[in-house]
């Protein structure tokens, strides 16, 4: 007699199963990770200039969106980012401060950084806030404003 062994038929079914998941998963995740990205861009570049900032040429990184600089205070630049970015992306974020130590002649203070980002799966909209220092001719350093990275990957 002829008959198909239980065993047998359980190890053909999950061979079966296993060569279809390995042939679905793979495009899942790949449809997945586009759409992150895509939602991570798309809220990056929805963000408006705030008025009275100008576009800055300082700024590197992969996947930057823009760049640029305002004479606002760097929580107050970080704390509009974030709500904006909630609003745009319809969920909530981040917002990281980062104290950093500035030397002047004969003086040393800190002033704070702010990495604001919203994530979407592996993805995220983020910006780099961080101080404008300058020297004056003594050399000791001011805080004017704030530079914005802004990138999304």
């Amino acid at each position: 007699m002829n008959r198909l062994r239980p065993g047998f038929a359980v190890c053909l079914v999950l061979a079966a199963v296993g060569a279809g998941s390995a042939a679905v998963l793979p495009a899942i995740t790949g449809h997945l990770h586009e759409k992150h990205e895509g939602q991570a861009f798309a809220v990056a570049h929805a963000l408006e200039v705030p008025a009275g900032a100008v576009d800055s040429t300082v700024c590197r990184g992969d996947g930057q969106v823009a760049c640029w600089e305002t004479s606002e205070p760097v929580a107050v630049v970080a704390n509009m980012l974030l709500h904006s970015m909630e609003a745009r992306a319809g969920k909530v974020g981040s917002s990281v401060r980062y104290s950093s130590p500035i030397t002047t002649t004969g003086s040393h203070f800190s002033a704070d950084s702010h990495l604001v980002r919203v994530n979407f799966g592996s993805h995220s909209a983020m910006a780099w806030v961080e101080p404008i220092v300058e020297r004056d001719a003594d050399g000791v350093a001011s805080v004017i404003g704030a530079r914005v990275s802004l990138n999304a990957g």
